[in-house]
C-alpha cells in the first residue's frame, strides 16, 4: 500500500483523477479489513455456473434450429439473446457493489479518464470501476431483453421495471434469459414442420406357392401362343 500512497501523493492534489482514485482505494480498503466475503462468493460460484449452464443450453438451441436462426428476425433474436448471456457473465463478477449514486459517478469518471488515457479497457479495469461497469452490462441485457419481448411477445417474457439491488437486479434478468430460452425452444419444436403420413394400405404380399403358380400359367399361354402361330417351341 506504501507505493499506492506515494503515487497517489504525487498527483495534482485538486485533480479529479486523483480524488476518485482515493476514494476508490479507501472503498477496498475497507473490505479488506476484517470482512468476511464468504456469503458473496458464495452466491458469486452459484449464480457464475448458473449463467454459463444457461449458455450451454442456448448453445444447443442455437446448433439445433441452425436453419432458422439464420432467417428473417430470428437472427436479430440469436444475437440479443446471445448479448443477454455475455452481459450477464460480465455483470455478475461486478456485483459487489454499494449502488451509491456518488460511487457510481466516481467510476464512471474515472472508466472515462482510462479510456482518454490508456485508449485499453480490460477486465481489471471493470472491476476496479464495478459501481459503475456493473450498471452497463445489466442494462445492455435490459435492452436486448425488451427487445427480445418487442420481435417475440409469446417466446420472451417481458421486463418489468422497479428498484433492485444489484443482486437482485443481476438475478431477475438472469431468470428472464432462462425463460427466453426455454420459451423459444418451445415455440420452434412447435412450429417445426411434421412429416406426412402416408395413409395408403401397404401393399400384400402373395405367397411364394401362388406366385409360381402364375409364372406357370404365364409361360403355358406363351408356349399355346407359339403352337397357333407355328413357331417351334425351344429345346429345354
Amino acid at each position: 500500500m506504501r507505493g499506492i500512497e506515494l503515487a497517489l501523493a504525487r498527483a495534482p492534489k485538486n485533480s479529479a483523477s486523483r480524488r476518485v482514485r482515493i476514494a476508490f482505494q479507501k472503498r477496498e480498503w475497507r473490505m479488506a479489513e476484517g470482512v468476511d466475503r464468504t456469503e458473496h462468493f458464495q452466491w458469486l460460484v452459484v449464480n457464475r455456473h448458473r449463467n454459463q449452464l444457461c449458455a450451454l443450453q442456448l448453445r444447443l438451441l442455437l446448433r439445433d434450429h441452425e436453419k432458422t436462426w439464420k432467417t428473417g428476425r430470428y437472427s436479430y433474436a440469436a444475437q440479443e439473446l446471445i448479448s443477454v448471456s455475455f452481459s450477464l457473465w460480465r455483470a455478475v463478477f461486478l456485483a459487489d457493489k454499494t449502488g451509491k449514486r456518488s460511487a457510481v459517478f466516481n467510476d464512471g469518471f474515472a472508466f472515462l479518464e482510462k479510456v482518454i488515457e490508456d485508449n485499453s479497457i480490460v477486465y481489471a479495469n471493470d472491476k476496479q470501476m464495478r459501481e459503475w461497469s456493473f450498471n452497463y452490462y445489466t442494462k445492455a441485457a435490459r435492452f436486448s431483453l425488451e427487445y427480445l419481448h418487442r420481435v417475440f411477445p409469446k417466446a420472451s417474457p417481458t421486463y418489468v421495471h422497479g428498484t433492485r439491488k444489484p443482486k437482485e437486479r443481476w438475478e431477475y434478468c438472469q431468470d428472464l434469459l432462462e425463460t427466453a430460452v426455454a420459451q423459444f425452444r418451445s415455440h420452434l419444436e412447435a412450429s417445426k414442420p411434421r412429416k406426412a403420413i402416408s395413409t395408403a394400405k401397404p401393399a400384400k404380399s402373395r405367397p411364394k406357392a401362388q406366385t409360381k403358380a402364375n409364372r406357370r400359367a404365364v409361360r403355358k399361354m406363351q408356349l399355346d401362343a407359339r403352337d397357333d402361330e407355328g413357331i417351334p417351341k425351344s429345346s429345354p
